[in-house]
């Protein structure tokens, strides 16, 4: 079993992973924001000087220096394109590749975990997987800005220090407001991001659920119900989405009021400044304060990064109970002590019962899926609670109620759990299932594409299939959970008796689930579990 997986942590090991490519990026990041100030200002300066020298006559224009400002313009402008495509570059590599790295972990961690698996819809699940973790590699790519915007800053104070030292500490002032300004929206917005991240998640989840349901919805003329459900969804994540915003353009008019202050204090500061150094100065402040507050634009998605962290992280370390994981000899006895059962290696027994009453849950518990009352169940004599769940899922090879069939190839399909089974060991799983007939019909037999959910085969077909899966796992006890679901009377009939003559031959045990008499008959004995 994978050990568990704190959330917090799998992103910051994926961000360690990437550091390298990171600081490439940020440096990248760096280049290009110092180089678009000194671009801006040297042009600003290099404009206006070659201005006041033509203005001055002829002796003054014959001598300025014109050639050293223009290659020092060049040098800027390859600085900036060059590290703004590198920033992109590496930036984008190294949140791919974390990405890359945290899906299967996080995956994993979730497969590991019966309960969160169980309890996760498919709609939630897809949120996860790709709405919050793509925000996870929007904050990867946008971590360099803050880069950028510290070298930016740099450049513009140097500009100043050369051009109007007086004026460095308005700037300075300016930038800092805007930082702070930043850091107490992005507090203010945590809960706005928490409700988009929600209403993103009903959406999809919602919309999701009902097109799995489009049959239904056609054949019950239900399009009207769902076209408002899917409205008023919408319409939830549009105003979440407004609120946020809105919140988030508090920032845009404080940094164009920093802007203008800078201006101002710039103008007020230019008495004995020459006109090339004014210039250089004005510029300077322009483009740095619009560098920094593109930074703290990018601080505020913090609010929504801070709420994907936390869903990704109550995902990959949930609060459920940590499996001490002691271990047992296999094949396993197993009791389950409110039931009376007491069943040995090579036992088949028999779950009979209303519906909702348990049966599948028992099932489940013996998978560690779910939890159990301390006690009630028992492997060779051990609490299952106290078992490693890996061992205990190893020892059943499990036919699930609503057993799913992947988009794969056949031969895929059945070596799910079995991963170098030969064509021959599936041929012979597929003739217990009474299915053998139909796969070879198929036009590339076992390398027939099954298409999602299998939806070239028909639902008896699907369920005979996911058997023939499970009889292939490599496990001592068998858990069928209405094996003959969906089955003609004939078929049910010739796949029991097949799967009798294999628990015979075989020597694993079974335990099988089932609303039908049929499949009880080759049972040694039954449990009825009443309501």
């Amino acid at each position: 079993m994978p050990p568990p997986v704190d959330g917090a942590v799998l992103i910051d090991s994926a961000r360690r992973a990437q550091f390298p490519l990171t600081l490439a990026a940020a440096a990248c990041a760096a280049a290009a924001g110092a180089g678009a100030v000194w671009l801006l200002s040297l042009s600003g300066w290099f404009i206006v000087g070659t201005a006041a020298a033509g203005a001055a006559g002829l002796a003054a224009s014959t001598s300025f220096n014109y050639l050293l400002p223009s290659a020092g313009i060049r040098l800027c402008a390859i600085a900036r394109t060059a590290g703004r495509y590198g920033e992109r570059l590496l930036g984008h590599d190294a949140a791919l590749r974390a990405l890359a790295t945290m899906r299967p972990r996080l995956f994993r961690a979730i497969a590991a975990s019966g309960p969160v698996a169980l309890a996760l819809s498919v709609g939630e699940a897809t949120a996860r997987f790709v709405q919050d973790v793509d925000e996870i590699e929007t904050a990867f790519i946008q971590r360099t800005a803050l880069a950028g915007a510290a070298a930016a800053s740099a450049a513009g104070l140097s500009c100043l220090a050369f051009a109007m030292p007086r004026a460095i500490p308005a700037l300075l002032l300016v930038l800092s407001g805007l930082f702070f300004a930043a850091r107490r929206r992005a507090r203010c917005q945590l809960s706005l991001g928490v409700d988009v991240q929600t209403a993103q998640g009903r959406l999809k989840q919602g919309v999701l659920n009902r097109l799995l349901a489009a049959p239904e919805i056609a054949a019950y003329r239900l399009h009207s119900f769902a076209a408002i459900q899917t409205e008023s969804e919408s319409e939830a994540l549009i105003a979440a989405q407004t609120r946020l915003t809105i919140e988030m353009a508090g920032l845009e008019r404080f940094q164009a009021l920093a802007a203008a202050l800078a201006i101002v204090a710039i103008v007020a500061l230019l008495r004995h400044t020459p006109p090339a150094h004014a210039a250089l100065a004005l510029l300077a402040t322009l483009v740095t304060v619009e560098s920094v507050g593109g930074a703290a634009r990018i601080g505020q998605r913090h609010a929504v990064l801070a709420a994907a962290q936390t869903r990704i992280a109550a995902l990959a370390n949930p609060a459920v109970k940590t499996m001490p994981g002691q271990t047992f000899t296999m094949p396993p006895r197993i009791t389950i002590r409110s039931l009376g059962l007491f069943a040995a290696p090579g036992d088949s027994i028999g779950l009979a019962g209303p519906s909702g009453v348990g049966k599948t849950t028992r099932i489940e518990q013996l998978l560690a899926l779910r939890s159990a009352a301390p006690g009630e169940i028992l492997l060779n004599e051990i609490d299952i609670n106290v078992l490693d769940p890996a061992q205990c899922r190893a020892a059943f090879a499990w036919l699930a109620q609503e057993a799913p069939i992947l988009a794969s190839t056949v031969a895929e399909t059945l070596r799910l759990g079995a991963p170098d089974t030969p064509d021959t060991a599936l041929w012979l799983a597929l003739r217990i299932a009474a299915i053998d007939d139909r796969i070879r019909a198929l036009p590339r037999g076992l390398d027939t594409w099954l298409g999602q959910d299998g939806t070239i085969l028909s639902g008896g077909e699907r369920r005979r299939l996911a058997l023939a899966r499970a009889l292939l796992c490599p496990a001592p006890w068998l858990l069928l959970d209405e094996p003959t679901e969906g089955l003609d009377p004939e078929t049910e009939a010739r796949v029991l008796e097949r799967l009798g003559s294999h628990l015979a031959t075989s020597g694993r045990g079974a335990i099988i689930v089932s609303h039908r008499p049929g499949p009880f008959a080759i049972c040694r004995r039954v449990v009825e579990i009443g309501p």
